[in-house]
């Protein structure tokens, strides 16, 4: 699964909620920097993660992250 942060979303909740990035990343336990590069959209969490943010956020995940299956098939392999 391939997950994106909707960037203006994830910094308009955590502005109207009060968090700072410091805050935030705190209180789910990661880095400060990992913390901004999600939210930015330089790197994408684990689902884990985003679960576990959209959870202390108090939104629905696809408020904040865009999800999208990415198939692994292999054409090479033959099932």
């Amino acid at each position: 699964m391939n997950i994106q942060s909707k960037i203006t979303e994830h910094k308009m909740i955590l502005l109207k909620k009060g968090l700072s990035v410091t805050d935030y990343a705190k209180n789910l336990d990661i880095n400060i920097s990992y913390a901004n590069q999600i939210i930015n959209g330089k790197r994408s969490p684990s689902p884990k993660l985003a679960k576990k943010m959209a959870e202390f956020l108090g939104v629905d995940i696809e408020k904040i992250f865009i999800l999208s299956v990415v198939n692994n098939y292999d054409a090479t392999t033959k099932q």
